[in-house]
């Protein structure tokens, strides 16, 4: 008997769902970040990037959202847990990852 043949094992356990963030590049991209959350619904942004992309000057234009900067490529998870406790303290509702910081977005979003 395999493991998912077992009584404690019901199929639809085994299933996940993870829906793809919506990629918006290019131009003028960040400027339309609150039309964006509006489509999908919300209207609190959180902006996950890191310093370099600030002192860039690249989210400038986001400076009206919250921005959290306090993470790294692969973020650990002392970054990962305070990124997901100041988008709920701030009850935000849309997270929006600059730069290469998905892997932050996306595990804030899980938490």
């Amino acid at each position: 008997m395999s493991i998912s043949e077992g009584p404690l094992m019901n199929p639809d356990d085994s299933l996940l769902k993870f829906d793809v963030p919506e990629v918006i590049f290019g131009l003028g991209a960040l400027t339309k970040i609150g039309q964006c959350a509006k489509r999908l619904g919300g209207e609190k942004v959180f902006v996950v990037t890191d310093p370099g992309i600030i002192i860039a000057g690249w989210v400038d234009e986001t400076r009206k959202y919250l921005v959290y900067d306090n993470v790294v490529t692969n973020p650990w998870d002392f970054q990962v847990e305070t990124g997901a406790q100041l988008y709920l303290q701030k009850e935000c509702d849309v997270i929006v990852a600059v730069g290469g910081r998905r892997n932050a977005g996306e595990s804030v979003h899980l938490l």
